[in-house]
Formats: structure tokens, C-alpha cells, sequence
């Protein structure tokens, strides 16, 4: 369930965080304030650890079916 929720949110956070970017690089350089790119490093920043969390699940899991022998 941890590796489920951890995927949706590291991708939930990507996508939001590339559309800030490229609308803001592309049509509203100038225009927006502050805080929208202060969104979009705080979305990298979740989305980066809801993939390590995911990485680290991931690498257990696979730790354990070789310690079992399967």
C-alpha cells in the first residue's frame, strides 16, 4: 500500500510541478509572483521524497524475495 500511494504522489507532484514550470517559463515569465515558483520547488521537493520512499520500498521488497529464495 506504502509503494501505491508514494507513486501516486510522486507522479500527482511531477505533473503539477512541470506544468508551474513550463507555464511559467513559457507564457508568464514576468507576470507570475514568487510563490508560484516557490510551488513548484516545494512539489519537487514532496514528489522527490514520496520517490525515495517508494525506491526504498521497492528495494526491500526485492531484498526479501531474494532472501527467500523465490
Amino acid at each position: 500500500m506504502t509503494k501505491k500511494i508514494s507513486l501516486y504522489v510522486f507522479f500527482t507532484c511531477l505533473f503539477a510541478c512541470a506544468a508551474i514550470v513550463l507555464y511559467s517559463f513559457v507564457f508568464a515569465a514576468e507576470e507570475l509572483p514568487q510563490e508560484w515558483f516557490r510551488a513548484a520547488a516545494s512539489l519537487f521537493v514532496i514528489g522527490l521524497t514520496a520517490f525515495l520512499i517508494w525506491f526504498v520500498a521497492e528495494i526491500k521488497a526485492i531484498h526479501s524475495k531474494i532472501a527467500k529464495g523465490e
